[in-house]
């Protein structure tokens, strides 16, 4: 009995080993199979970054006024320097001239003539319809109604090109002196006369740069400047300047200049504010895009 029960464990014990010897072989092919499958790497997407590139102010096309003398006169005073802001409608020199006050004096006797010719006309009218003129005399009234209309207009066309307001000459505020005004709010860029100079209508008195004349010339590398469209929007510091201003791409040149590889971008400045000037220098950048 105690025999048979050795042989059966002896047995149970071989059976379980070659069970195991078996199972290996598969077990190994699996994890064989399984190592030999490979993972995919990770592709990071490509982060997004902000360009930067530099350039400078200029002044933008058609932004430069010029205003020149309209008769003779002296210059009495400048009342403005180069690089100072102006508004619409401000004083920026006197002239004086005697010329003034007799074309002034002029255009008051003849706005009285042609007043007097337009009763005249106008009683005529009435006298004509009726027969109490003849037409020669009717003729001869609307001449002389015509003629002085003409030179009263005429002088006053004149007085106004000066820069004189007719209204206050007709309430007999007859001036020797007449202020010259600016024509648009700027920037003065030069000045041409000084004090008692003597100016005809021809001569150059006062440059101005408009407000908001300015535009910035950026200079980037092509590579980079493929991905700025018109309308793209950056801002910009300026050399010395507290805080950021604005700007927004208007045009971007395609020719590449073919010693630094890079092209020009034009573009509006949002916030000016007048505090900009000419050829200055800027550092522009341009935030990722979303």
């Amino acid at each position: 009995m105690k025999t048979s029960i050795v042989i059966f464990t002896a047995l149970l014990l071989f059976g379980c080993q070659e069970v195991k010897e078996t199972n290996e072989p598969a077990i190994a092919a699996q994890t064989e199979e399984v190592s030999s499958t490979e993972v995919p790497p990770i592709v990071e997407p490509p982060v997004a970054k902000s360009l930067t590139c530099v350039g400078r102010t200029i002044l933008a096309p058609s932004a430069r006024q010029e205003v020149f003398g309209r008769s003779d006169a002296f210059v009495r005073q400048i009342f403005v320097q180069e690089g100072q802001q102006v508004k619409a409608g401000q004083i920026l020199m006197s002239l004086e001239s005697p010329d003034f006050a007799r074309i002034q004096k002029e255009y008051l006797i003849a706005k009285s003539e042609y007043e007097f010719q337009k009763k005249t006309y106008d009683r005529s009218v009435i006298l004509a319809d009726q027969e109490s003129i003849s037409r020669q005399e009717f003729d001869q009234i609307t001449r002389e109604h015509e003629v002085s209309r003409t030179h009263f207009l005429g002088l006053g066309a004149e007085l106004k090109s000066i820069g004189f307001s007719l209204e206050e000459i007709e309430n007999n505020k007859v001036q020797e002196v007449m202020n010259l005004r600016s024509p648009i709010a700027g920037q003065i860029d030069h000045i041409d006369v000084v004090n008692g100079t003597r100016i005809t209508s021809e001569r150059l008195l006062v440059s101005i740069w408009e407000v908001g004349g300015l535009m910035i010339e950026l200079s980037m590398l092509a590579e980079d400047a493929s991905s700025i469209s018109e309308g793209d929007q950056f801002t910009f510091d300026l050399p010395g300047r507290e805080g950021a201003f604005t700007g927004v791409v208007k045009y971007k040149s395609m020719v590449v200049n073919d010693v630094n590889h890079t092209v020009s971008l034009y573009a509006t400045i949002q916030n000016a504010k007048g505090e900009i000037g000419s050829g200055e220098s800027v550092f522009a950048q341009f935030l990722p895009k979303k």
